[in-house]
């Protein structure tokens, strides 16, 4: 597409995450990067002076120091659709393995052992979502399928679409007290930048799943 409207663009192709130094050298004409997970700090862009849009594949920005972009004019985008349904299935998967004892039953079947180890259905358990964002929402609704309860911990969760999804929007205290299985859905750059430390794991249910 870029080549068809006629754009000079340059790949970097080395397959590893670029360095500041590669960077730094890359791009002095460049007026928009399409970015990984890379630093993007004051420095960087000062070292960037044409640089006028960052693109992050992705939804974290908290690797963009936002208040230089915005001194500097440098508009800041993301992706936030992209990885739901991966991430939301991939926490599924992780519920599963966890509570079936998957990789302890696949470890033993290895070395060519049969053991019955203790392991619950999803439907017996409590699943404590902290962040109900994209990623969280989507959890919320697979989890249906299991018929498992959803609570959640959201302080700017919108009540009525928690209602929607059947999920019961409590405070951090309950849902650490409650929850059988805790999976975080939230941003480390908000107002609570250490969502769980070591008074949320003594509050946590005895041998409950983070």
């Amino acid at each position: 597409m870029l080549e068809q409207s006629g754009y000079a663009f340059e790949i970097h192709r080395s397959g590893k995450r670029i360095t500041r130094e590669e960077l730094i050298r890359a791009a002095p004409e460049a007026t928009v990067i399409v970015a990984g997970v890379e630093p993007y700090d004051g420095e960087i862009q000062i070292q960037l002076p044409k640089l006028r849009c960052i693109s992050r594949c992705g939804v974290g920005i908290d690797s963009i120091d936002l208040d230089t972009a915005k001194g500097r004019g440098i508009v800041v985008m993301n992706t936030p659709d992209i990885p739901t349904q991966a991430v939301a299935e991939l926490a599924i998967a992780m519920f599963l393995s966890l509570s079936r004892n998957l990789r302890a039953q696949a470890n033993l079947m290895g070395e060519r052992q049969w053991q019955r180890l203790s392991a619950h259905l999803l439907s017996e358990r409590i699943i404590g979502l902290l962040g109900l964002g994209r990623i969280g929402r989507r959890v919320a609704e697979l989890c249906r399928a299991f018929d498992a309860q959803v609570i959640a911990y959201d302080p700017q969760g919108d009540a009525q679409a928690a209602e929607g999804l059947g999920v019961k929007l409590v405070s951090k205290k309950e849902l650490l007290a409650q929850s059988d299985i805790v999976s975080l859905h939230a941003s480390s750059s908000g107002p609570e930048r250490v969502l769980i430390g070591a008074p949320e794991l003594t509050a946590m249910k005895p041998g409950a799943l983070l």
